[in-house]
């Protein structure tokens, strides 16, 4: 069988296998990945390139390959729903980086965080001073969720001590009969 034809048949052959395992991963690929996610995707891809392309590697070495590189993150995945040890392993840990109007330097540091990196991450959350923020912590996706000091927090309904009152009836129509 000539080469290309060959090249042709396994790349098909892996693109739809390569499809249909990575289907097993779930829908959590499709949004957001961690660092994990995203290099097990990179070993993926590299799999079935070289399987479909080299012709001296074996077809069911290819394939053994891409089922250990899907089998082991879906059992890692499943083990860390069921585990805080695994996922504190495998997604990371939260990080607090102020806690009480004060920043942890030690674990900015441990962040591996400038204080510059800090800040830009406070501005996008709208609060532009250190000083404003009670609780800052890193998820373990990079975000930094923010609370900030109860005078420097939006204004609401029931920080207002209001209640809140309905505008439209709900007898009211927009729709009356003439």
């Amino acid at each position: 069988m000539p080469d290309m034809l060959m090249v042709l048949m396994r790349s098909v052959g892996f693109f739809a296998l390569a499809f249909l395992l990575i289907r097993l991963l779930g829908k959590r690929l499709s949004t957001r990945l961690t660092i994990f996610d995203q290099v097990n995707v990179i070993v993926i891809a590299v799999i079935v390139a070289i399987a479909s392309i080299n012709l001296n590697i074996n077809a069911g070495s290819g394939v053994l390959a891409l089922l250990v590189w899907i089998v082991l993150p879906v059992a890692i995945h499943y083990l860390s729903l069921k585990y805080k040890t695994f996922r504190d392993l495998f997604q990371g840990k939260e990080t607090i980086l102020i806690n009480n109007g004060k920043v942890l330097e030690d674990k900015l540091l441990e962040a591996r965080f400038t204080p510059e990196d800090l800040l830009s991450k406070l501005r996008r959350k709208n609060a532009f001073k250190v000083a404003d923020v009670e609780f800052a912590m890193l998820e373990p996706n990079g975000e930094i969720s923010v609370l900030l000091k109860k005078d420097k927090q939006p204004l609401t309904a029931s920080t207002a001590a209001m209640k809140s009152v309905r505008k439209v009836s709900p007898r009211l129509s927009c729709w009356t009969a003439k």
